[in-house]
Formats: structure tokens, sequence, C-alpha cells
């Protein structure tokens, strides 16, 4: 039996738009389908973008947290 593999970390705090994104594309980009990835971002805009790409590009947007230190999301790379 095959252990799941632990989430993939991005931390993309002090970047502000677009960076965030894209930095978040560019490493889904390497993923397989089913892999997961928390996202961590203290930019305002990526409550916004990170969602809206994941609608468009297929991926399960599978939480979003705002946190102390910025907003976490997980991500879900599409099958």
């Amino acid at each position: 039996m095959e252990c799941p593999k632990a989430p993939a970390e991005l931390d993309v705090r002090g970047l502000s738009c677009p960076m965030p994104l894209l930095k978040t594309h560019q490493r889904m980009r390497s993923m397989n389908a089913g892999d997961v990835i928390h996202v961590l971002s203290d930019d305002p805009t990526s409550l916004r973008d990170i969602p809206a790409w994941c609608h468009k590009m297929g991926h399960l947007l599978v939480e979003t947290k705002r946190l102390t230190e910025g907003i976490s999301f997980t991500i879900q790379h599409h099958a």
C-alpha cells in the first residue's frame, strides 16, 4: 500500500500581485494530478486571484483560511 505524499508548501508572503499567483502557477505545473499544495500569501488580492485561477484551471480549492500571518490556500491539482 502506497502512503500519500505530504502536501507541498509554497510561501509567497512579501510578494505583491501578480507574483503570488504566478509562483503558484509555476509550482503547480511541476505537480501531478491529485497532488496537494498549501500556499501562504499576505497579498490581499490573492483572495480574489487564487480562487478565480483555480476555477479557470480546473484545480480544486480545498480550503481558504485567514490567518494572523496571511491567507492560507489548500489546492488539489486537477485530475
